[in-house]
């Protein structure tokens, strides 16, 4: 298993929220100004976005861009604890 990344759970929380929301990879990369692939790209952890694209998929997730973050690094928190515990 690959070390977990901010950047991997950084997308898996894009993921979620674009799930929850109902909204389809498309729908988000239109209303972010940004092609469709880059928007699974960046889901996968495969492209780092820029600040500004961030920002954009933030408003496009309805969510502000530090809550996004803040997510992510509770996510990364979790599995790098989960990691420790199967070590153990």
């Amino acid at each position: 298993m690959a070390n977990p990344s901010l950047s991997s759970s950084f997308g898996a929380v894009i993921r979620a929220r674009r799930i929850e929301l109902g909204l389809t990879q498309e729908q988000v990369a239109e209303f972010a100004g940004i092609h469709p692939t880059y928007v699974g790209m960046v889901e996968r952890a495969e492209r780092n976005c820029s600040v500004d694209i961030a920002q954009a998929i933030s408003a496009a997730l309805e969510l502000p861009l530090s809550k996004l973050i803040a997510l992510a690094e509770v996510a990364l928190k979790a599995k790098a604890t989960a990691r420790k515990a199967k070590r153990a």
